[in-house]
């Protein structure tokens, strides 16, 4: 798969990292929608493109992760082909005007705990970036999880529970954004701003903090 097979639409979201494109991948029996991620590339963020396609790959394999379809370099950027979905948490909650109702908060929170719960038991990640522009609703109601920009891996040396050892340590493999605080500051355990890296509760916290948006 490459740019010459697919034919962007519109720009449906823009991140700190790139630009997210609603477009269309031709092919032989039957075209397909998608959403492309398009991340410009430098000498700093091509490896840090890299590991989120690597850990992107591996994590989409479950339901309730945003399934990645391909990838390729074009113009000096990263392109990422991925499931598109109808929506994300964050966007129906301002087309509603209105909190959820509990219902639905705890369908959303389901979804959610799945796919956290196969990051971290199964494939040893951290999402770090919970947010609720990062949970998305298909057509038929599921949750899935996206944007793996500065998601880590646990080390081995780390516990899947998130359970503190008495050395506080982070549990998570040192990449190049280490040691500096990113991600959505509202959603954002207390510890991962004071000591930027983190175990799995973080995504947790962050999770309950969408659970009070949506309420």
């Amino acid at each position: 798969m490459d740019n010459e097979d697919l034919l962007l639409c519109c720009r449906i979201g823009k991140g700190s990292y790139g630009e997210v494109w609603r477009g269309v991948v031709r092919g032989q029996a039957a075209d397909r929608t998608v959403a492309a991620k398009i991340v410009p590339l430098d000498g700093t963020d091509a490896g840090a493109v890299h590991r989120e396609v690597e850990l992107q790959r591996e994590a989409s394999k479950h339901a309730s992760i945003v399934r990645l379809l391909g990838c390729f370099h074009h113009d000096e950027a990263a392109w990422l082909l991925l499931e598109l979905c109808a929506t994300s948490v964050c966007d129906a909650l301002l087309r509603r005007g209105a909190p959820l109702e509990e219902d639905m908060i705890a369908a959303v929170c389901t979804g959610a705990l799945r796919g956290l719960h196969w990051l971290h038991a199964s494939c040893r990640i951290v999402h770090r970036d919970i947010k609720s522009a990062n949970l998305l609703l298909t057509e038929g109601g599921d949750v899935k999880i996206a944007d793996f920009g500065i998601a880590s891996r646990l080390s081995v040396h780390s516990r899947p529970s998130g359970a503190a050892s008495p050395s506080r340590s982070t549990g998570l493999s040192v990449t190049p954004r280490a040691g500096t605080v990113i991600g959505s500051p509202l959603w954002m355990a207390p510890e991962m701003i004071a000591e930027g890296l983190c175990d799995t509760p973080v995504d947790v916290w962050s999770l309950g903090i969408c659970a009070i948006e949506m309420a």
